[in-house]
């Protein structure tokens, strides 16, 4: 692993392979056909098999792995199914924990099978007899060069929604990676787990099952049947392709939502199970697969796509390969007798399975095999190199990989930051030559030069795109402050001293606990209009220091957890119309633009100052330790507290917001180019608008700022772009620093360096 991404033989790693869960019992049932499986796989370019690894056949195992590593192929080994239909599983391993006999859903069905199987991971009994378990398999092929993967499970659930036994499943899956890394610490571990599917259907359980240091990569399983995004019924009838096109759909939402989280992890992501049905929903291996094809290409393309950008998604495995097996026309499901195939025993044999006699998906197959094997991978390393500070010139190093030998051409081109919603050319720096040789990756190095202070796209090759910066601090965005600037906010904060606060706090005791109360806030702000927040305050008097939280454009509220910080008073600010008073219709951005006086964030801005005012009410506030931190709009706020209002005595902006009027739509689209179209429609000319503007910029604000200044910014935002955060930093007299996060997006609240900079930097 580097940088997020699977390197093999010196390289990143992108594959397409399929499923063989029956690989061990065919080695004993069958030997020449496995030899001759492996051999067709591996011709069709699927070196990477996933496969149930058992200690019941170890004598199956040892054949398979050394068949592999002949044909310098690898196994991803599954060590336990949540199913039942292997030998080794949650139901297996209750019974023989003494739980008593489980339910088969051949029997029960599988409504009472998922209600009891949550028992597994919180019976010590059970899980201590499957770790047993895989301390024997791991200890045995450890040292394996077939060996691609551990995997903890195939497709682990929770099968509960008890928040006691969802802990329960979250510690046996990740003890369960923990213990497999003791034993064997030079393989790579995954989970196995479907995804948000597999999860709850909850995004942030998938996300925490996967944040363990001992899970390396990340898995998903998509199945459009199974999941009803193509129900039987359409499949047969002459809706087929629109249910495709449905499933194709929700499939790529699919992929991108768990690309993100893979992306907040810092880790790589594989589509490990995937299937789609025969045409009509036929079995018999005769049936076409038109539709199959088109899925199987959409998965195959997203991978060649990742491949080629260097991208966190690593590789997919199509369920399932049948290859040789002789099918039983006879026979819908498997019986004794029969051949093993791709499908498992209670599952129609042949609907998801691909036979060398698919020769249509053998074709789409082999395709894009090739390609990928032929596809140069372009990656810049060392991310936190992307930064770059003196007089130069600067150099950025490339590498170039590829499994297939050449010298192709490499181009590198940057684009000022400037310039990206403009037509200026790119800046092109050159081409090099790369010397590909399979497991060597070619090391280029491109002459920047001395680059201007700012921020620059690069564009490597025809796919990859990210961001550098250069002394950051020497840009210059001159403040353009209207002469009566000062005048106006002078007179906006004496009319809102003017207004009583009336604040009323209303206990809320679900969220509270013998540590702390948490309440639901309102007071009065400028104009009458209704601000406020959630509030949590320790039960014990005394003088506690405030953390002051402002909250991004839009965001939901959520509530603190009262036993977490005891010593401390958290105050999560909603301004007008947002956060705990949020409005449906939002863009609020574009109200009140026909003047200063009427703009939204007037008020919201003084919303702010009002914040600090009725913290500094509370009896338990310690009004010397007021900190003020948040993210985008909320980083925004950030830098008007501590601008407008001098008892803040440290900040912590982060990807802040509303800066830089002038420059932010040369950059970016949004929020700009949306503030244009409403004031053209509402017919303010451009010079008026950029007028009132000016007052709300935040970069006209920041030479206030008294207190101690600790900024993070996301290198590759594309919503707050760095530039606009520098342009408020730099006229920043008070002591400052800031964080860079290169890989990171707008998404700075996500990353856990940057939490822990920050209240390191608050406890100083």
């Amino acid at each position: 692993m580097e940088e997020g991404r699977i390197v093999r033989d010196g390289e990143p790693c992108y594959y397409i392979g399929t499923n063989v869960w029956y690989a061990s019992e065919l080695a004993l049932s069958d030997l020449p056909r496995l030899q001759a499986e492996l051999d067709a796989l591996h011709g069709l370019g699927l070196d990477n098999l996933r496969i149930l690894a058992t200690d019941e056949n170890f004598e199956g195992m040892d054949i398979v792995l050394r068949e592999l590593q002949k044909r310098g192929m690898s196994a991803v080994l599954f060590l336990n199914n949540a199913w039942e239909w292997s030998p080794d599983g949650y139901r297996s391993w209750l019974e023989k924990a003494g739980a008593g006999r489980q339910p088969h859903p051949a029997v029960e069905g599988y409504g009472v099978y998922m209600s009891s199987m949550h028992a597994f991971a919180s019976n010590p009994q059970a899980v201590a007899l499957f770790h047993e378990h895989v301390r024997r398999v791991v200890e045995r092929y450890k040292d394996s060069p077939a060996v691609f993967a551990w995997q903890v499970c195939n497709e682990p659930r929770p099968f509960t929604y008890d928040p006691a036994k969802v802990e329960d499943f979250v510690a046996y899956v990740q003890g369960t990676a923990r213990l497999i890394k003791s034993i064997d610490p030079n393989h790579m571990v995954s989970t196995g787990n479907e995804g948000a599917m597999g999860s709850n259907e909850s995004i942030e359980l998938f996300a925490r099952l996967n944040d363990c240091p001992d899970i390396d990569y990340v898995t998903i399983h998509i199945w459009p049947y199974n999941w009803s995004w193509a129900p039987e019924s359409d499949l047969k009838g002459d809706s087929a392709d629109e249910a495709l096109q449905r499933a194709l759909a929700r499939t790529a939402a699919y992929i991108d939502e768990h690309i993100e989280k893979a992306y907040d992890l810092r880790k790589p992501l594989v589509i490990e199970e995937f299937g789609f049905p025969r045409d009509g929903f036929e079995w018999h291996n005769d049936g076409s697969t038109d539709l199959r094809d088109r899925y199987y290409k959409y998965i195959f393309a997203r991978v060649l796509a990742s491949a080629r950008e260097a991208g966190r998604l690593a590789g997919c495995n199509f369920w399932t390969w049948s290859g040789y097996a002789a099918q039983n026309p006879g026979h819908q499901f498997w019986q004794e007798g029969d051949a093993l195939a791709g499908d498992p025993p209670q599952e129609a044999q042949g609907l998801n399975g691909v036979y060398l006699t698919d020769e249509s998906t053998l074709g789409v197959i082999r395709a894009y095999t090739d390609s990928l094997s032929r596809t140069l991978t372009l990656w810049a390393p060392d991310p936190e190199s992307w930064m770059y500070y003196g007089e130069g010139p600067f150099t950025l190093p490339v590498r170039a990989a590829s499994r297939t030998a050449g010298k192709p051409a490499v181009s590198l081109a940057l684009v000022r930051d400037l310039d990206l919603m403009g037509t200026q050319d790119t800046l092109l720096l050159g081409t090099a030559t790369a010397r590909i040789r399979p497991g060597r990756p070619a090391a280029l190095d491109f002459d920047l030069g001395s680059l201007e202070p700012g921020f620059y796209q690069v564009r490597l090759g025809e796919h990859q795109r990210f961001n550098i910066g250069v002394n950051p601090e020497r840009i210059s965005s001159p403040q353009d402050k209207q002469p009566d600037f000062d005048t106006f906010w002078e007179r906006t904060l004496s009319e809102l001293s003017r207004i009583p606060m009336r604040a009323k706090m209303e206990l809320v005791p679900e969220h509270s606990d013998s540590h702390r109360n948490t309440y639901r806030v309102s007071f009065q702000s400028l104009g009458g209009e209704t601000a406020g927040g959630i509030l949590c305050m320790p039960v014990k008097p005394g003088k506690y220091p405030v953390s002051l939280e402002l909250m991004g454009y839009g965001a939901d509220p959520y509530w603190y957890d009262p036993a977490a910080e005891p010593d401390k008073i958290q105050f999560l600010v909603s301004v007008r119309g947002q956060g705990i008073f949020k409005e449906p219709e939002g863009r609020w951005i574009d109200r009140g633009l026909d003047s200063k006086e009427h703009f939204y964030y007037r008020g919201a801005f003084c919303d702010v100052v009002r914040a600090i005012d009725f913290v500094c009410s509370l009896d338990r506030a310690d009004t010397s330790r007021i900190y003020a931190w948040g993210d985008s709009q909320g980083g925004a706020f950030t830098w008007i507290a501590a601008s407008l209002d001098h008892r803040v005595c440290a900040i912590a902006p982060s990807v802040p917001f509303l800066g830089d009027y002038p420059d932010y739509g040369r950059i970016v689209w949004w929020p700009v180019h949306e503030v244009y179209q409403a004031a053209d429609a509402a017919g303010i000319a451009r010079e008026d608008l950029m007028r009132t503007l000016s007052y709300f910029d935040v970069k006209n604000f920041t030479d206030r700022v008294q207190c101690p200044v600790y900024m993070a910014f996301g290198l590759q935002d594309p919503t707050c772009p760095p530039h606009t955060n520098f342009a408020e930093y730099n006229h920043v007299g008070a002591p400052k620093q800031f964080h860079c996060e290169p890989l990171c997006g707008h998404a700075m609240w996500k990353e856990r360096r940057w939490q822990q900079l920050r209240a390191e930097f608050f406890a100083r």
